[in-house]
């Protein structure tokens, strides 16, 4: 029994220590759509641009953040019409920082 036990805080701190990276929460799915679906690119017909910024338990030390732009345009590249489009994410939450920059083409 004392076996199983530890055997059972090993797995659980083996849990917590393997959870080393997390994507950032996007609640705005409606407006950012070509993060969710990068040929959504260009669908619309004209320049589009947006610009998403989440604050989350302000005050607290290492509070979560995150900076979203997004843009993307209809194009005629390569004698057929496409889209092209753009993803700025900055995220940080406590000493964890990530920025990711992504170029769409559809």
């Amino acid at each position: 029994m004392k076996k199983f036990i530890s055997f059972l805080y090993l797995l659980l701190i083996i849990k917590f220590a393997a959870f080393g990276q997390s994507d950032p929460q996007i609640t705005h799915f409606t407006e950012f759509k070509m993060g969710f679906n990068p040929g959504f690119a260009g669908t619309e017909g004209n320049i589009n641009g947006i610009v998403l910024n989440r604050y989350q338990w302000e005050g607290f030390k290492g509070a979560p953040k995150t900076l979203i732009f997004s843009a993307n345009a209809a194009v005629n590249m390569f004698g057929s019409p496409g889209g092209l489009g753009v993803n700025f994410i900055n995220d940080q939450i406590g000493f964890e920082k990530n920025t990711t920059i992504n170029i769409n083409y559809s």
